[in-house]
């Protein structure tokens, strides 16, 4: 899992995405650092995270299980005596496994670390910090808004799951109809169930007011 989309874990459904051309607002400032004010060390769920002038930090699970009926399958993936290595992993040392029911598991906690980059930029719109990361391996991006309230914690939103103009009944919960926006600026398709959007300033803020973007997460300081 990329490293900032799991401070927000949002659930892979049947939606209509969107997407943005450029980092957000268009033509903003990128600040080379997390305020101040954001700096500290945060509880979300049952996990820690911790954001730094320059950086965030946190501890990731990985989990793997494969058939032995389809081990060869699974480039990535070589053994040495009774350790493995798994390329696909941000690691680089050995790890141990177990069979059982005709299948290889391991599990690993790693400790990571994610920096600004030409990837993941900070802009401020308003009372919002604006989080834009590229999407992998594509020339968009996701972008999500932060509003710090406070010492005590911080907020994020991201872009809601919207329902397809063409879906019938669902019993998924979606957080509104994508043609409700479709107005606002220029929508253009990338598939069946994605768009690419690149509002101006004026645009992105009417999003906002018109409930674009949907609360995620709650980040609560624990380092008062």
């Amino acid at each position: 899992m990329k490293a900032w989309r799991y401070l927000f874990l949002i659930g892979l459904i049947s939606c209509t995405s969107a997407y943005f051309e450029t980092p957000q607002p268009v033509n903003g400032k990128d600040l080379k650092k997390f305020p101040k004010k954001m700096l500290g060390t945060y509880l979300v769920d049952d996990d820690t995270v911790v954001i730094r002038a320059k950086s965030y930090h946190y501890t990731e699970n990985f989990q793997r299980s494969i058939p032995l009926a389809l081990i060869d399958s699974f480039n990535h993936v070589t053994f040495e005596d009774s350790l493995l290595y798994d390329s696909e992993l941000p690691i680089t040392h050995a790890i141990p496994y177990s069979l059982s029911n005709d299948t290889l598991r391991y599990e690993l906690d790693v400790d990571m670390s994610v920096s600004f980059s030409d990837s993941l930029i900070l802009r401020r719109l308003g009372p919002y910090f604006v989080l834009n990361e590229k999407v992998d391996n594509e020339s968009y991006w996701n972008a999500y808004l932060i509003r710090v309230f406070g010492r005590d914690s911080l907020t994020i939103s991201h872009v809601g799951h919207f329902q397809p103009s063409n879906d019938g009944i669902s019993k998924i919960k979606y957080d509104g109809l994508i043609e409700d926006f479709l107005a606002i600026t220029t929508f253009k398709p990338i598939d069946d169930d994605s768009y690419l959007i690149n509002p101006t300033r004026q645009e992105l803020e009417t999003l906002i007011e018109q409930g674009f973007f949907v609360d995620g997460m709650t980040f609560k300081r624990i380092d008062q």
